[in-house]
């Protein structure tokens, strides 16, 4: 029986690593572009209101650039930063529209969430400038972070505080929104950038945001309806040495500090970096989670590591993987967190040593946010920022600016909850995927074939 079992192990394993290697090159992960834009374009009421949006200059093309993304259900939720002038919306869905004039027969556009009542420019009320947002997909819950003021020079001249919003985008309407005091984060010299939730108790009861302008790292205490925030110059200044990126040979100055941010599995630390910085961070949860500062930040915080490049977005993943960006690479790099956890003993103690290349693409320029899905992809932005600022941005580039890529890496967000992903979902979500279901029922053959060979 045992000598049976180890050569039905040994063909499943032959089997399923053809599976997972394919159309990989040299050990990285084949990504694919899911959507690609020149230009983005809204779902507008009518091409009236379009029209006029360009005339009075509320929408201007060539200024709208996609960053953040995360996923639920048959939704693909997708920010586009106010940094210019002429951005009509700030948070979006991409949906697909039928179109007579596309050589495809649809256009891929974005309609504004959760409405364009909510988009206002200098309305207080609305959306002003919206970075990055996380979704708990227990509850199905957005957590939207908004600046409160937008481009520089604003034709309005209205700052308003800084917010944070909750919406069920189950039944889309509004949950509760959160309003930050000044003393926390001030209105007119802040950049909320990144955001992770963290789930003490079992349930979402903090939320960490980062403040890459003001240098601070900021706690929203969901339970109680509070905020406040923690500052340490060493680990959030930029770095002078790194503020220089260089993307295919264009070379982009970018003075910001604390900006990606991700959590461990089991919520006990939190990891951050900077922009300008190779340097990644660790602190805590015990150390955020009070308010009172019972122990010093500076004496909590370690530097466990350096990227191989600066880089934005991070994220860890259930079974513990980080995965975060390298900029001048035009690369996702991945740090094995369980492997390095049990080289050194405990979490507490970890350095990042376990780092490989997992995605590697020339047209990978700039990514932005990295999102985990519930069927096992990686799914991320680019947006050739480097490029943002040059006044003939969009006429001299024809060619496709911004992208929604997506990798699988069978590994799941870290705040995903759910064991099975009910599969009428998975089908409606992802039609040409059944290769993968085929893997992970090898998987499940393969550690049952296992346990009985103990």
């Amino acid at each position: 029986m045992g000598q049976t079992i180890h050569k039905v192990i040994f063909v499943l394993l032959t089997i399923y690593g053809c599976h997972c290697h394919e159309g990989h090159d040299h050990g990285t992960i084949a990504a694919e572009v899911l959507y690609e834009w020149l230009e983005v374009d809204y779902t507008w009421p009518n091409e009236m209101t379009r029209h006029k949006a360009i005339d009075e200059r509320i929408f201007i093309p060539a200024n709208n650039a996609i960053y953040g993304i995360r996923l639920l259900k048959n939704k693909s939720f997708v920010t586009t930063p106010r940094l210019k002038e002429g951005v009509p919306s700030t948070l979006n869905f991409i949906v697909q529209v039928a179109s007579a004039t596309s050589v495809a027969g649809y256009d891929i556009l974005l309609r504004p969430y959760p409405s364009w009542e909510m988009q206002k420019v200098g309305d207080c009320n609305a959306l002003q400038l919206v970075q990055n947002i996380e979704i708990d997909p227990r509850q199905g819950y957005m957590y939207v972070i908004d600046i409160g003021h937008t481009f520089k020079n604003s034709n309005t001249g209205v700052k308003c505080p800084a917010k944070l919003i909750i919406y069920d985008i189950v039944n889309d309407n509004e949950v509760h929104r959160h309003i930050f005091p000044e003393e926390v984060v001030r209105k007119d010299n802040n950049y909320l950038s990144d955001l992770v939730l963290d789930y003490a108790n079992g349930k979402a009861s903090f939320l960490y945001i980062t403040d890459t302008l003001d240098l601070k790292l900021v706690v929203y205490d969901i339970e109680r309806d509070s905020s406040y925030f923690f500052h340490h110059m060493e680990s959030m200044a930029p770095v002078m040495q790194y503020s220089n990126v260089t993307i295919a040979q264009e070379v982009v100055r970018v003075i910001t500090g604390i900006n990606g941010i991700a959590i461990s599995p089991n919520f006990t630390h939190v990891y951050y970096s900077a922009v300008a910085g190779i340097h990644v961070y660790q602190i805590p949860t015990s150390v955020l989670r009070d308010s009172k500062g019972s122990v010093r930040f500076g004496d909590a915080v370690r530097q466990i590591g350096s990227k191989p490049s600066q880089g934005e977005g991070m994220i860890i993943s259930k079974t513990g993987n980080m995965y975060f960006s390298a900029l001048s690479e035009n690369a996702i790099y991945k740090w094995d967190f369980i492997n390095d956890s049990i080289t050194y003993g405990s979490e507490g103690n970890i350095m990042m040593d376990s780092v490989s290349l997992v995605i590697s693409n020339e047209f990978m320029q700039w990514v932005d946010s990295l999102a985990l899905d519930d069927t096992g992809y990686l799914w991320f932005t680019s947006s050739r920022f480097q490029r943002f600022f040059n006044p003939y941005y969009g006429q001299v580039y024809m060619e496709s600016i911004y992208a929604v890529w997506r990798a699988f890496v069978f590994d799941k967000s870290y705040n995903d909850f759910r064991y099975i992903p009910p599969k009428s979902k998975v089908v409606k979500y992802y039609a040409n995927d059944v290769s993968n279901y085929t893997g992970n029922i090898f998987l499940v053959i393969l550690v049952y074939l296992l346990s009985l060979s103990r």
